[in-house]
């Protein structure tokens, strides 16, 4: 996430990048505390990680994460260590990215990457399959985790029973909203990110989970049930001005420059093709590119890259895109649509009512989730199963005129990422979800069981 290899970088130059905090002490010294703002998956991914090796250590069971169920056990972690922050002062603040196309900007631009992430998450579940089968061959059994089903819906509950702030970033780009409140929120002390993002933002500070308790105060993923209530807890904390000036980087234009030129989300797939062109080569390292942007200073200055900006409309985009989104020049707030129905969803997300992919489904879009599934022409691949189900939501929250989803994932055992296009029931039985009135307990029952109960033969509706 981020740019390619910055994080690393860093981490390696830990002296000249990081200045180390105690976030016991910073929040003691003042009156109302402090905010830690938080990716929300990426702190899922860390707490899970943590909560699966503490768990793999207590049970002694390498394949502990691969049998799942473990909500409660999980809810609890969370929740004992969201507790002890606060009663010290220290708030997390969660901020949730919106599904798979319900981004306004740069949606084009990020599905490279969000393909490469479909085939990586499909590896990943290979992998798992293959110790199911044979009992063995997990690398580690705490590392790169696979999502349980109801891993968000469970974090989400224990936020809310925590009394948590999440903010829901309905149609924006979570770490946009992230460097935004940072210089807006008076309380706001460091984002929680292992995204290299941040250090190109402007007065940017971002705490990596490998900085994240130096020394072990809380017993993340260590052999306890649960985490320990700190005294201390030490951070390190990257700021963009200290790696701006490490790199040798005169300003935070020639940080955006190198950032388009070494890939970040929006430009990989271009610059893998592109940076033979202009003088890098297919090894080339990070510093190389930091040398090209000193010598150069922007890109447009290099004639290659320039024609190519003007010969791929695509990459001028990207390229357009990136700059102002590290500027902060995007204006991050309620998006108007132009139809009721999707605004009343978008509504509806932004409360932490309906889920966010019901948005991406309005919007046109559906990214199928990966799941641990056994693989083979005898077994229909779950997302593809559900599809007649998930054809009743569509007419539940199509806006008029719209009859159809793009479907996108894997569709077989053989066909591991494809289009596919999905129509929207034609029962006239079905309500549009802003006409659902709450409080006829029992027709929505009925209506619920009618789509439930579609595919029975002696069903008539």
């Amino acid at each position: 996430m981020g740019v390619y290899g910055l994080l690393s970088h860093c981490l390696q130059h830990r002296n000249q990048c990081v200045e180390y905090v105690d976030l016991v002490e910073v929040a003691a010294s003042k009156a109302d505390g402090i905010e830690i703002l938080c990716d929300f998956y990426c702190l899922e991914h860390m707490l899970v990680e943590s909560f699966w090796r503490s768990l793999w250590l207590l049970s002694q069971n390498s394949c502990v994460e691969i049998l799942g169920g473990e909500y409660s056990s999980l809810g609890e972690y969370v929740s004992k260590l969201i507790c002890d922050l606060q009663s010290l002062k220290i708030r997390l603040v969660m901020y949730v990215d919106g599904a798979k196309g319900t981004i306004v900007h740069g949606l084009h631009q990020k599905w490279d990457t969000w393909e490469n992430r479909h085939h990586r998450d499909l590896a990943k579940m290979r992998e798992r399959l293959n110790v199911v089968r044979t009992g063995h061959g997990l690398r580690e059994p705490f590392t790169d985790n696979f999502r349980p089903v109801l891993l968000e819906v469970q974090l989400m509950e224990t936020l809310k029973q925590c009394g948590c702030e999440v903010v829901h970033c309905v149609s924006f780009e979570a770490d946009l909203v992230l460097a935004k409140n940072l210089a807006s929120r008076p309380n706001a002390f460091a984002i929680l990110s292992n995204d290299s993002d941040f250090c190109v933002f402007d007065d940017s500070r971002f705490i990596p989970f490998d900085l994240f308790d130096i020394k072990g105060n809380l017993g993340l993923g260590t052999n306890q049930r649960l985490p320990t209530k700190p005294s201390s807890l030490e951070v390190g904390m990257i700021t963009s001005k200290k790696v701006w000036a490490f790199m040798g980087l005169q300003n935070q234009d020639e940080m955006i420059e190198f950032s388009i030129l070494r890939g970040n989300d929006f430009t990989s797939s271009f610059m893998r093709q592109l940076k033979h062109k202009v003088g890098l080569g297919k090894g080339s390292q990070l510093v190389d590119a930091v040398d090209w942007i000193r010598k150069h200073r922007a890109l447009n200055n290099n004639c290659t890259f320039a024609d190519e900006m003007v010969r791929d409309r695509e990459l001028k985009e990207a390229v357009d895109y990136s700059r102002k989104f590290y500027r902060l020049e995007i204006a991050v707030g309620d998006v108007a649509h132009s139809d009721y129905l999707t605004n009343f969803i978008a509504d509806g997300v932004a409360r932490g009512e309906i889920p966010s992919n019901i948005l991406a489904m309005n919007l046109g879009m559906y990214w199928h989730r990966m799941l641990i599934e056994e693989e083979g022409r005898q077994f229909p691949i779950a997302e593809v199963a559900l599809m007649p189900l998930r054809s009743f939501i569509y007419r539940m929250i199509l806006p008029e005129g719209k009859n159809a989803v793009k479907e996108y994932g894997r569709m077989s055992s053989e066909r591991d990422f494809e289009c596919y296009t999905v129509l929207a029931a034609k029962q006239r039985f079905i309500p549009r979800v802003d006409r659902i009135a709450k409080d006829k307990i029992f027709a929505n029952l009925g209506t619920f069981d009618k789509i439930m109960s579609h595919q029975e033969q002696e069903t008539c509706v």
